[in-house]
């Protein structure tokens, strides 16, 4: 039990310390790195506690987006950052399937059409479920008169 909490405070040191690089990547400020951070840490609970429920995979990316979006809405209402889109871009880019797109390109490139197709439709589905969980937050939030 105590190699699965010291694997979770690394994975959570990492996931903080790659949102907040991201976050300078895309041209942000301190304030956005504390944001990315904020959004880490959340997202960092959400993969524990879905390992412990052992949800689906699609509707736990969903749901990622959707707390990436609330978290850097959250930050920006507190004040601490003043345009949510680089906090939601640097946390949502913990989640990005990368490595599946590339074994995708790989598989394909080595001529395993069919696993090659499934790992591009998997990172295909992995992107939707995120863009749609976002999309689901933002549009909320619009809705009932956030963004002011």
């Amino acid at each position: 039990d105590e190699q699965k909490t010291n694997r979770f405070m690394y994975t959570l040191i990492g996931n903080c310390l790659a949102a907040g690089a991201f976050a300078f990547y895309f041209n942000g400020s301190y304030r956005d790195c504390i944001a990315s951070i904020i959004g880490a840490l959340s997202i960092s609970m959400l993969g524990y506690y879905s390992a412990k429920l052992q949800i689906n995979n699609f509707f736990l990316n969903l749901v990622g987006g959707m707390v990436c979006s609330l978290s850097a809405y959250i930050c920006f209402r507190w004040g601490i950052i003043f345009n949510i889109s680089v906090s939601v871009i640097s946390t949502l880019m913990l989640l990005v399937p990368g490595i599946a797109f590339t074994n995708s390109i790989r598989d394909l490139i080595a001529g395993d059409l069919v696993s090659g197709i499934a790992r591009g439709v998997e990172a295909f589905m992995i992107g939707t479920a995120l863009a749609i969980g976002s999309g689901i937050t933002l549009s909320i939030i619009k809705t009932l008169g956030g963004f002011l």
